[in-house]
């Protein structure tokens, strides 16, 4: 496949896929709730176990530091409106949230959105679980404003989708999220704001980076990120506390943080009406 020109994600891909088909015929022979239909391959190996994972080697560790966060943060908040302003929202939305997954960020839909109790649920089913699993979050007074403008949004638009396309009862989708941040990350580099590029994976590190700065802890770090942190068999066992409470007041804590950004801009740098940049790109 990599001699064919495909991508070390698409190796990946079917490599997981594969490696999952496989593990799904040897647990249908012990497995009474797996289909008895598998069992009937007389597969007693996984082939593909023994093939490397491709591409791992190059892990990312760009963050934006306080310097080049504050240039993005000041870039989010200029308050011009276009056809990417759901895309801009988004993205603001997302580091608000503490840097959630974009994909699954943008399949929330209305029904789980809760303004009265100011919480947000997203459905993980990342790793290997077989159904999503809720990941409730709650909204801090920016977030709840921003998720409130896109609601009326999505509703004005007969839509179920929270972060809805322009096509009827489509999503926004995650490659347009994720292009509109490179190109925020070129226009910053054109406009000698920052030295290195960064892509929309690397602002979930970088809010990773910044609650941990500020104190908050591993275990409240990974309920926001809905990360698995590293607990021995007791505390997995009986560690079942939701941190809701915690990941309230690390969410203020960090809007706090990203507004003192905000207000600590030069008056010449300070956001503004003029999107030219934004019109430029998405001719």
């Amino acid at each position: 496949m990599l001699e064919a020109g495909a991508s070390y994600i698409s190796i990946r891909r079917v490599r997981s896929t594969t490696h999952a088909a496989y593990n799904h015929v040897l647990d249908a022979t012990w497995d009474p709730r797996l289909s008895k239909h598998a069992a009937e391959h007389a597969i007693t190996v996984n082939p593909i176990t023994a093939v490397p994972i491709t591409g791992h080697d190059n892990m990312r560790d760009r963050y934006l530091n306080d310097v080049e966060l504050y240039h993005y943060w000041t870039l989010l908040n200029s308050t011009g409106q276009s056809s990417l302003d759901v895309a801009i929202r988004a993205l603001r939305v997302d580091i608000l949230l503490g840097g959630q997954r974009c994909a699954q960020l943008l399949s929330v839909r209305l029904r789980d959105v809760d303004l009265s109790a100011g919480t947000i649920a997203l459905h993980d089913q990342h790793g290997r679980r077989k159904t999503s699993r809720a990941h409730i979050l709650p909204l801090t007074t920016h977030a709840k404003v921003e998720v409130a403008w896109l609601a009326n949004r999505a509703m004005s638009m007969d839509s179920e989708f929270l972060f809805a396309s322009k096509q009827k009862n489509k999503v926004l989708e995650a490659d347009t999220v994720s292009h509109l941040t490179t190109e925020i990350s070129r226009y910053l580099i054109e406009m000698k704001k920052i030295t290195e590029p960064f892509q929309f994976r690397d602002i979930r590190r970088t809010t990773q980076t910044g609650l941990a700065a500020l104190g908050v802890s591993m275990h409240v770090r990974a309920q926001i990120l809905s990360l698995s942190p590293s607990l021995n068999r007791l505390e997995r066992k009986f560690w079942l506390h939701d941190c809701t409470v915690q990941m309230r007041d690390a969410l203020n804590l960090w809007e706090k943080h990203l507004t003192r950004l905000l207000s600590s801009a030069p008056e010449n740098e300070r956001p503004s009406s003029d999107m030219s940049w934004l019109y430029a790109w998405n001719r």
